[in-house]
């Protein structure tokens, strides 16, 4: 069964790697260069991952929510050159999945100083520690999710982090598409990631990068080993020649997911 999984994982990396269409010749030699070597260290974390990793994780969180906290850091990063409504869409969408529920089995600390953006998976998951444990009874009284008091817990604790962050206008604009989201959303990233690229709504490069370093963390099966594998990829990321508009949303996008990941830490303890 292992080498079966081994051979599909090559098969997948083959294909991202023989793909010389029009998307190859979007990517300067200098990209393709640190493309390349983000491939081989997937390829190798890949392999060095069970099998049956899918048995390992455990369903305390749905993981579409991850689907929507992705989504939304590309399109406001499209949309407007920042990540606010990436903050404000993934709070809605992890709170509502949550059920109000905190996870007993997070992980430590997972800092990245190397990474820019760290600050914007660290504000996400902050937000929903602090939302579901000592602000808990306000944001779902009774047991029973409030809307408006999330917003109003959310906005104030956001405010005095940073500036500008999710007003009542941004989060009702964003709250409709969350719940349609929640309700139909692909569990696989590394399949939404190509739609992406489809609507070019992200670059050749971005799409194949993406595809690849969530087909790692949808095939992992330690959460100390894909934490360390994200860092490896951010690092590589900040040190390489790619555009600052592309670094920016890879650096955020794996911010946000590994924080998240570590929060949730969907894996068996």
């Amino acid at each position: 069964m292992k080498n079966l999984s081994v051979k599909i994982i090559t098969v997948f990396v083959a294909l991202l790697l023989t793909n010389c269409t029009k998307d190859d010749m979007q990517i300067s030699d200098n990209d393709q260069s640190t493309l390349k070597k983000i491939i081989e260290i997937s390829t190798l974390y890949l392999a060095s991952q069970d099998s049956n990793a899918s048995s390992n994780f455990k369903a305390n969180i749905d993981p579409k929510v991850s689907k929507i906290d992705i989504d939304a850091v590309i399109k406001d990063y499209n949309d407007n050159g920042d990540y606010d409504g990436a903050i404000c869409i993934g709070i809605q969408a992890s709170m509502l999945a949550s059920n109000g529920i905190m996870p007993n089995n997070s992980g430590g600390d997972v800092t990245n100083n190397q990474n820019a953006y760290d600050f914007v998976g660290k504000l996400h998951v902050e937000v929903l520690y602090h939302g579901l444990t000592d602000q808990k009874d306000f944001i779902f009284p009774n047991g029973i999710f409030n809307y408006y008091n999330l917003v109003q817990y959310s906005s104030n604790y956001l405010s005095n982090q940073q500036s500008n962050y999710c007003s009542l206008d941004q989060f009702n604009s964003f709250y409709n598409d969350v719940i349609n989201d929640l309700e139909n959303a692909n569990n696989k990233l590394s399949i939404m990631i190509s739609h992406m690229e489809d609507e070019n709504k992200i670059t050749a490069l971005e799409s194949q990068i993406l595809q690849i370093y969530f087909k790692s963390s949808e095939n992992s099966n330690s959460l100390g080993a894909f934490v360390q594998y994200s860092i490896q990829i951010e690092n590589l990321i900040t040190t390489s020649n790619f555009s600052e508009e592309t670094k920016k949303l890879l650096l955020i996008s794996m911010a946000t997911a590994r924080h998240d990941i570590n929060f949730w830490n969907p894996f068996q303890s």
